[in-house]
Parts: structure tokens; sequence; C-alpha cells
């Protein structure tokens, strides 16, 4: 107890009485007074970062905005110039394709032509041969040709 009494006999004991009020007048003074040398122009230039802050970031929405838009614009025109691509190759193939059956099919008919003319032809020397055929006159030349040398020969 006794170093509890030494400790409040050297304190300040504050009592309330009239100068309270003094001492928070000068204090809301000396508060306004900061406010207006030293906070407001700190504020001032807090607020002009803040705006420029806020335009900057404005201005990178918009950017953004306008990349995103032209980015769509340049997948559309990318998307329809394939499809477009796609397209012509298909009907350039079909052209193709349809010259292609059109060249095979006049082929066709000329191999046909032929084989039928030559089949005529096969048919013709074939009827020719057997109405020049005569097996007498042959079988004569054959006697003639193979039998008489032999006859000859051996006599």
């Amino acid at each position: 107890m006794f170093l509890l009494a030494i400790f409040a006999e050297g304190s300040i004991q504050l009592v309330p009485d009239g100068s309270i009020f003094i001492h928070i007048l000068l204090v809301l003074v000396m508060i306004a007074v900061l406010n207006r040398t030293l906070f407001a122009p700190i504020f001032k230039v807090l607020a002009e970062r803040e705006q420029r802050g806020k335009g900057n970031l404005a201005q990178a929405i918009q950017i953004e905005t306008r990349i995103e838009q032209g980015n769509k614009q340049y997948r559309e025109t990318l998307r329809s110039a394939r499809t477009a691509g796609y397209k012509a190759m298909q009907e350039k193939r079909a052209v193709d394709l349809q010259a292609r059956e059109r060249e095979l099919e006049a082929v066709r008919k000329e191999v046909e032509s032929r084989v039928t003319s030559e089949r005529a032809t096969i048919d013709r020397q074939a009827a020719d041969a057997r109405e020049q055929f005569d097996p007498t006159s042959l079988g004569k030349e054959i006697r003639d040709r193979v039998l008489e040398p032999l006859e000859n020969s051996g006599t």
C-alpha cells in the first residue's frame, strides 16, 4: 500500500473544473487549423489522385471493351472467311468432280464404241474366213504339199 500511496502523491490528478472546457476548445481550434493548413492540401492531392485513378480506370475499361469488341469482330470475320473458303473449296471440288465424271463417261463411250467396232470387225473377218474356208480344197492342198513330196522321195 505504501508504494501505491507514493505513486498517488507524485501523479497529477485532473479535477474537472472550467479549464477543461478551454482545453477542449483549444484542441478543436487546433484540429480546425490543422485541417485547413495541413490536411486540406493532402486531402486535395489524394482526391485528385483518386479522380485520375478513376479516369484511368474508366479509360482502361473503355480500351478493354474496344479490344474485346475488336477481337469478337475479328473472330466473326475469320469464321465467316473460313466458312466462305470451305464453301468455295466444296464448290470447286463439285465442279471438278462433275468434269471428271464427264471425262470418264466420254472415255467409257469411246471405249465401248471401239469395243463394238472391233467386235464387228472380228465378226466380219470370222464370217469372211468361214466363207472362204473350203475344206476340200484345203485337204487337196495339204495332200499336195505334204504327201506328194513324201511319195516322190520314197521311190
